[in-house]
């Protein structure tokens, strides 16, 4: 299991605002009570750096740029990464490439974009 979201960037230091709810990702179909719960592939997986359980602070803005084109909690999203990104993180192109064909098949087609 891997902690994503802005319990990781906390865990970093770099918590724009408190925590609201846990972000976590895993293989297994289903994930532990309590926590908003994303299935992942393992290769998906395998491309997040991670120490002690959780996404990296460039992770997370990776995963934010991902999925910046979809309409998910966008507002907030957009805060996010241009939060981040003034603090020197940078995209992860493999993690991101990997994530854009996810969403793409979880929330539909964007290439138009």
């Amino acid at each position: 299991m891997l902690t994503v979201g802005s319990h990781a960037l906390k865990h970093f230091g770099y918590n724009r605002c408190e925590p609201v709810d846990l972000d976590q990702w895993g293989t297994s179909e289903v994930g532990p009570k309590g926590v908003d719960y994303h299935q992942v592939t393992e290769e998906i997986l395998s491309l997040v750096p991670q120490q002690e359980g959780f996404a990296t602070p460039y992770a997370i803005y990776t995963i934010k740029c991902s999925h910046f084109a979809w309409d998910v909690m966008w507002s907030k999203t957009k805060k996010d990464i241009l939060w981040l990104k003034a603090k020197g993180c940078k995209i992860l192109p493999e993690l991101y490439a990997a994530l854009k064909v996810e969403w793409e098949k979880e929330h539909g087609d964007k290439s138009f974009l």
